[in-house]
């Protein structure tokens, strides 16, 4: 007999900012409760965690109980595009789950899904194809190919993709999104709440793991790339899946296979009976400069200038950078977007400066929101969040997480943002300026 253990649990959102925080959230937690969803407590530091009537209770994952070694036949036939995968992973869901396909297959279920492609950029952007969602799974009877380790596998068919991912929510770490989605009252916001709460859980190495760190970062991410669907449905949903080509920067679309209509108005966050989100510890300025610019960038310089991290490409979009008339600057391979970016994503300086390193300079100078500290040459006196700037690059110095220096960069047309280079204190002869945040006026 299948078994389902829950437990209720006090979810803590990093409130990374205790000056300008990021927006508080509301979220019924009694939602995943009621209706036996597994959910993560982001603080928690194993997943047998006390609750908040001080009990332990060990979280198991529920398994798939039927369908999970076949292939279900959709019927659809090509051009094939990202809404009608999404409509068939959730019919895939639903028979899995043992439920009717009416309560999975919703306008907010599917509008989650097609944001959540959108964050991921599987298909669509990249290589894979019938894996808009990027999914790790490497069944033998579903891929076209080798197993890729970092998740960028094509699938054999679109049958073959829409299994895949069904099988991943459903099964082993990710049934908690199974969940959700055949619950037909829950919300996009729901969803994504749902796919973002993951502390340490042995063996998870899907989507969720994204938000270790920074939470509440990568939530707002999701929201932003939820808002931008519910705005631009067809211009999302209409994508063609399947093909050779990158189809979203190639914009090849089908729109008039598109099912649903969703209105552009955001559900609203609040419930009546919800618990406020409220911070435990919160970091101070820096510590938000410091978090945000650590969850949009790669962690090494492997990766091309036209492959920002999904965070980093969300966040572009949501500080309005994704239209900038530079071809470099929009997808975020250039200096001063990515700093622009972690400030205006953060909260802290909706009206930081982009673009151009001269015109960045310019504004901090000006600036009643930062004091300048001076350049050492080394880092005695520095503070993770401090902004190194000058007429030719701008960057910020970080704390790594394995406690070493770095800074947390983009070059223009050559990289996107990344951490990996020690502290420098002078670029093309030209010492830096360095500024720390204080918020201006009384701070």
């Amino acid at each position: 007999m299948k078994k389902r253990l829950f437990v209720t649990i006090c979810l803590v959102v990093f409130i990374l900012s205790a000056i300008t925080p990021l927006k508080v959230l509301a979220i019924d937690t009694g939602f995943y409760s009621e209706n036996d969803i597994l959910f993560y407590n982001p603080d928690a530091n194993d997943i047998s965690d006390l609750d908040c009537s001080g009990s332990a209770t060990v979280v198991q994952s529920s398994g798939v109980t039927s369908g999970e070694r076949t292939i279900r036949e959709t019927g659809v036939t090509g051009p094939y595009i990202l809404e009608q995968y999404m409509i068939e992973t959730l019919k895939s869901i639903a028979q899995k789950k043992g439920v009717d396909e009416s309560n999975a297959v919703t306008e907010e279920h599917v509008l989650a899904l097609v944001a959540f492609a959108y964050g991921e950029g599987g298909d669509i952007a990249n290589g894979s194809v019938f894996n808009p969602f990027n999914s790790g799974l490497s069944h033998d009877d579903l891929l076209a190919g080798g197993h890729m380790d970092d998740g960028r596998q094509s699938y054999k068919s679109f049958d073959a993709g829409v299994e895949a991912n069904a099988r991943v929510m459903t099964g082993g770490y990710q049934s908690r999104m199974g969940d959700v989605l055949t619950k037909k009252d829950s919300t996009a916001e729901q969803v994504l709440w749902t796919l973002t709460y993951f502390k340490k859980f042995s063996g998870n190495k899907f989507w969720a793991s994204a938000s270790v760190g920074a939470p509440a970062v990568y939530y707002k991410g999701r929201l932003a790339l939820l808002k931008d669907a519910r705005r631009k449905y067809e211009d999302r949903a209409g994508l063609v899946i399947g093909t050779a080509a990158h189809e979203q920067s190639d914009g090849i679309f089908k729109k008039e296979n598109i099912k649903f209509h969703p209105a552009t108005s955001e559900s609203s966050l609040t419930n009546p009976n919800s618990n406020q989100i409220s911070n435990g510890c919160p970091s101070g300025n820096n510590g938000n400069i410091q978090e945000t610019a650590l969850s949009l960038a790669w962690p090494d310089t492997t990766h091309a200038k036209t492959d920002p991290k999904p965070e980093y490409k969300a966040a572009i979009l949501a500080a309005g950078l994704s239209t900038y008339p530079d071809q470099w600057a929009k997808i975020g391979a250039s200096c001063d977007a990515f700093v622009a970016t972690v400030m205006r994503y953060s909260g802290l300086d909706k009206d930081f400066a982009c673009c151009g390193a001269s015109n960045v300079l310019t504004y901090l100078l000006g600036s009643d929101k930062y004091q300048e500290i001076t350049n050492l040459g080394n880092a005695s006196n520095l503070q993770p969040g401090d902004i190194f700037s000058n007429n030719g690059h701008v960057m910020i110095f970080i704390k790594a997480p394995d406690g070493t220096n770095k800074m947390a960069e983009a070059s223009y047309g050559q990289k996107t943002a990344y951490y990996a280079n020690n502290p420098y204190y002078q670029w093309d002869g030209e010492k830096y300026h360095i500024f720390r945040y204080t918020g201006g006026g009384s701070q």
